[in-house]
């Protein structure tokens, strides 16, 4: 009950914080009605230049540029406003990813023979945790304590204001091509969680170190990725390439790897 209270209490301090981002997410829900339209439109080409940097080993943000939303009725626009990179990021990677998401992640993954510790407080660490959309329902439904890094600033801020009870860590950090995680000992982590991360950086110089290096702070890793992105092999490969147990279900693969 208490984990289930900490969660509502985060969902509507991230409402009140970010009210757009939760409205743009209930019309996306009510676009699907009939005679009622939801329609976004980016304010850049923000695909384009991450594709762009990318090739030269950068990376930027999904949410740069901001974007436009509408909700029509009948065709008629009867809302229209825009989002800034911090409302997105809340949007697309906190109200879309609930509780019940991670649930049936952890339900495939049990399949695989992967059980979350038994143990009160076991430790999470996401890599590319954007503003915590799922990490949080690690410590709100589970009672784990959660660590985060992401090398996106307006993401790693969003997440520091909706860790309202200060409980969780996280940092601003290029995760793949620093000595961040030499910090840590050992097996410091329970487990190391990663949500399309895997997908956009295989092309990162260094890769194979960097799984290294999570397997080393871990007792065990779960992904859950795309199975088949543009350009590249398919993620099941590139996982068993890496030793994960892994199942592909949908066009998603979920992976598992301990020592």
């Amino acid at each position: 009950m208490t984990l289930y209270i900490k969660s509502t209490a985060r969902k509507l301090l991230a409402f009140g914080l970010y009210p757009k981002a939760g409205i743009a997410s209930f019309l996306s829900k009510c676009g699907r009605l009939p005679l009622c339209s939801y329609e976004e439109d980016r304010l850049g080409d923000a695909v384009q230049e991450k594709v762009d940097r990318r090739e030269q080993n950068l990376s930027i943000g999904w949410a740069k540029f901001g974007k436009s939303i509408r909700f029509k009725f009948l065709g008629i626009p009867l809302v229209v406003f825009s989002l800034s990179e911090e409302e997105i990021n809340v949007q697309q990677f906190y109200f879309y990813r609930s509780a019940s998401l991670l649930r049936n992640y952890l339900n495939e993954l049990k399949n695989l023979g992967f059980q979350l510790p038994s143990k009160k407080g076991f430790r999470v660490f996401e890599p590319g945790c954007n503003c915590g959309g799922l990490l949080f329902n690690f410590a709100d439904y589970y009672g784990a304590k959660i660590h985060g890094a992401d090398i996106y600033e307006p993401a790693i801020k969003s997440a520091k204001k909706l860790d309202y009870l200060k409980e969780a860590d996280f940092d601003c950090a290029d995760v793949i091509q620093s000595d961040y995680l030499k910090k840590f000992s050992d097996r410091h982590f329970d487990i190391v969680f990663v949500s399309s991360h895997f997908t956009h950086i295989i092309h990162v110089p260094g890769l194979e170190n960097y799984i290294d290096e999570l397997k080393r702070i871990s007792s065990a890793i779960i992904c859950i990725e795309i199975e088949k992105f543009a350009g590249r092999a398919l993620m099941s490969e590139y996982l068993k390439t890496w030793r994960f147990n892994c199942l592909a279900k949908d066009d998603i693969t979920y992976g598992y790897f301990s020592h």
